[in-house]
């Protein structure tokens, strides 16, 4: 905290950005499937950063950071980052084996309905048989 005191604030927003940041959005695909608590950690973690870049009390709103920064919180930005990487699959901007993953409602059945393009993604037995 003591190099802090001569780091302007878009500079600790820089350092926050380039090298924590990067961490939390890694495994941002995975990290919903995580209990609350483990979420709740990252929070607090990322609340943190928020009182040091902005000088601020612990005790000062979450809500009142969040908007000085403009910035998403932990879970919020897990589920940007997911609707984007479902975003690069449909539209082929994604490596193409993700693909085998997403298929459409209409593919499943022959019904036309409203949900005909609607995304389906297929479930993974993960166990071993």
């Amino acid at each position: 905290s003591r190099i802090t005191n001569n780091l302007s604030t878009s500079t600790k927003i820089t350092v926050y950005s380039t090298i924590i940041q990067p961490h939390f959005d890694y495994c941002a695909s995975i990290l919903p499937l995580f209990n609350l608590n483990k979420l709740n950690q990252l929070q607090k973690l990322q609340n943190r950063g928020k009182c040091i870049i902005l000088k601020t009390n612990c005790l000062t709103p979450i809500a009142t950071m969040l908007n000085s920064l403009q910035w998403f919180s932990i879970q919020q930005r897990l589920y940007y980052l997911t609707i984007m990487f479902i975003y690069k699959i449909i539209h082929s901007l994604a490596p193409f084996y993700f693909h085998q993953f997403i298929c459409y409602h209409g593919d499943i059945h022959d019904c036309s309905t409203r949900s005909t393009n609607d995304i389906y993604i297929k479930k993974v037995n993960y166990s071993k048989s």
